[in-house]
C-alpha cells in the first residue's frame, strides 16, 4: 500500500475502485488479460488466459469475470452520439509504397502485386 490518504488516515493502492481491487495478482497480469480480451475477435477463454499468463484456471476465470463486469457497467454512456472514424489514407498513397508494390499505369493484370492472386 504505497499511498497515504490524510483525510481518512489510511493507506491505499492504485487498485482501489477498480476490478483489480482485493486481488493479489500483479498489475501486469491484469493488463495482459485485458489486452488479450480486447484484441481477440471472438472472446477469450479462461483456459487461454490460464496458459498465457501462467495462472490457475479458477484465477483466470475470476479475472475474466471481473474485467467483463467492469466493461459492462455505465461506460456505454460515454460513447453516446455520433461516432467518427478516420481511415488511414497514408498507406494507400502511391508515393508511400515501395517501388516493387507500385501499380504501373496501363500495365493491366501484370501490375498487380504477387499476393493479389
Amino acid at each position: 500500500m504505497p499511498y497515504w490518504c490524510p483525510a481518512c488516515r489510511k493507506y491505499f493502492s492504485v487498485k482501489v475502485g477498480t476490478p483489480m481491487e482485493s486481488s493479489k495478482l500483479p498489475l501486469r497480469k491484469w493488463v495482459l488479460a485485458m489486452y488479450l480480451m480486447s484484441t481477440n475477435l471472438k472472446g477469450v477463454s479462461s483456459m487461454k488466459i490460464h496458459r498465457d499468463l501462467k495462472v490457475s484456471q479458477p484465477t483466470a476465470w475470476f479475472m475474466i469475470h471481473r474485467i467483463r463486469e467492469a466493461w459492462g457497467t455505465d461506460s456505454a454512456k460515454a460513447f453516446r452520439g455520433p461516432l467518427k472514424s478516420m481511415r488511414p489514407t497514408w498507406a494507400a498513397r502511391k508515393e508511400n509504397k515501395h517501388n516493387s508494390n507500385k501499380l504501373k499505369a496501363g500495365a493491366g493484370l501484370s501490375a498487380r502485386p504477387p499476393w493479389w492472386a
